[in-house]
């Protein structure tokens, strides 16, 4: 979708964005807003309304009165799962607007050391990445209980399932303030903090990674998709054994089984899309970066949006069973958790299913930069062989530089592009330059390499830079044989 241009403010800094995407994500949270505002007022009139009513007679006819609560909660429920998805569009949107941003994760970080307003987007940013699946989750809770409270003839369950609508309300004008609050504030951050992803997910030691970089290293990704599919495999026969349990009783106690292994799933899942999925679906092998799935390999999302509606349905079936019992509900609970459940197993397998077709379909890796994927200009190429012989091509010296600082192993050989001729010489026989000319906008690379001296100190006099020496000299501690 092409964007409108973007409305700046201030000297080269970015103001209020406005794209077609914050355009629409305005309106949607606008309408959200109103909605919420709506749906709290009636609910706190039936919730007070429904502690006065005494009689089954009375409260059945309370929530018979409350049609207009929840058809305006069912439009809520559909405009907060819809704006999940749009929010990631919407910061995908941005990455353009600033040069030195690759991804989402740098959009995120827009306004990290500012003091002005700027210095709120990160926290907000994280509060409704936070936010929105919690309030998925609550709004189909609330509605899985309403509709077995519908099948009664007293209507049992309203009080809880007023709480539950008047806790997501809250939840949704919470977001849809944040996230209009976040479309407000003017974009100027100048020191772009953060904008590159490739340290924060590939840093072997970064929290974004879930795990030591040493422990799912290439020699345990095996074992990776072994646990993987394992856990998986056995989170669909165990959904499947207690749909097929549901048909005689209630399996109270399994339920609680199946909630701890669903999180255990989810766990092994972020684990499994972060070291293993995200390199090799965005033809990355070097980077870890979930964010690049959106603008590289958006196919993808729909498993991972499979596997989340797998794990709701799990926590949905536990609310049903552990909020919706009364006595009219007994004979109902089996049947409606069956359904949660068998609903499980078929978005988990079928998550399972399409997440093996889009790695198989990209098991051969992209012929740009292995640390970013970006297109490899010629002049600025660099090959590095690894401690097991194998030759990695990037698009810069610093995508090299922070590819080698991430191995465990020193490299064997790095070779550089000598910018006059052309042609691979050994990065040690290399002379380097710091200029103006940047290489590569995405990582800010001004260093170059040349075969003679006298070619380097010609560059450095035409554009303003100067020749490096010592420690100054790309990978001076990296090369082969360096102490």
């Amino acid at each position: 979708m092409k964007g409108w241009p973007a409305v700046r403010g201030g000297r080269g800094a970015v103001g209020v964005i406005l794209n077609s995407y914050a355009v629409l994500d305005g309106f949607v949270g606008l309408l959200r807003a109103v909605l919420a505002l709506a749906v709290l007022g009636l609910a706190v009139i039936a919730l007070l309304g429904w502690r006065r009513a005494r009689q089954p007679e009375d409260r059945k006819a309370l929530e018979d009165r409350c049609y207009l609560l929840f058809l305006l909660a069912g439009l809520l429920l559909l405009l907060d799962v819809l704006s999940w998805p749009l929010f990631y569009l919407l910061l995908q949107s941005y990455v353009a607007e600033w040069p030195g941003v690759m991804c989402v994760y740098g959009v995120s970080r827009i306004g990290t050391g500012s003091i002005g307003p700027a210095r709120f987007l990160p926290t907000l940013v994280t509060a409704l990445q936070t936010a929105k699946p919690v309030l998925v989750f609550l709004s189909g809770a609330w509605f899985v209980l309403y509709l077995l409270n519908r099948r009664t003839r007293t209507a049992p369950l309203t009080g809880r399932v007023l709480g539950l609508v008047l806790a997501a309300g809250l939840l949704a004008l919470a977001d849809a303030a944040a996230e209009l609050t976040y479309l407000a504030i003017p974009k100027k951050e100048e020191f772009l903090s953060g904008g590159c992803c490739t340290p924060a997910f590939d840093d072997q030691a970064s929290p974004a990674r879930l795990l030591p970089g040493e422990w799912v290293g290439p020699e345990q990704l095996p074992w990776l998709y072994a646990a993987y599919y394992a856990v998986n495999g056995c989170m669909i026969l165990a959904l499947a054994a207690g749909a097929r349990l549901c048909r005689l009783r209630l399996p109270g106690p399994s339920l609680a089984v199946l909630l701890g292994l669903a999180l255990a799933s989810v766990a092994v899942n972020a684990v499994f899309l972060v070291e293993a999925a995200a390199p090799r679906l965005s033809r990355l092998p070097y980077h870890h970066c979930p964010y690049d799935l959106i603008p590289r390999a958006p196919e993808s999302l729909v498993s991972v949006g499979l596997f989340l509606a797998g794990s709701f349905a799990v926590g949905w079936g536990c609310t049903a069973a552990w909020l919706g019992g009364a006595v009219e509900t007994r004979p109902l609970l089996p049947g409606t958790v069956g359904s949660l459940l068998r609903l499980g197993v078929v978005v988990y397998a079928g998550s399972l299913l399409l997440m093996s077709v889009d790695l198989w379909a990209r098991r051969q890796a992209g012929d740009g930069c292995a640390l970013d994927g970006m297109a490899i200009q010629a002049p600025y190429r660099v090959d590095v062989t690894d401690a097991r012989g194998q030759t990695h091509s990037f698009c810069c010296l610093r995508c090299a530089e922070i590819w080698m600082g991430q191995q465990a192993k020193p490299v064997l050989a790095i070779r550089v592009t000598d910018e006059t001729s052309g042609e691979m010489i050994d990065a040690g026989e290399a002379h380097y330059v710091h200029s103006q000319v940047v290489t590569t906008p995405t990582t800010g690379n001004r260093i170059h390499a040349f075969r003679h001296l006298a070619d380097a100190e010609r560059h450095a006099r035409r554009e303003l830079g100067g020749v490096l020496s010592g420690s100054e000299r790309p990978f001076a501690s990296l090369l082969p044989g360096a102490e």
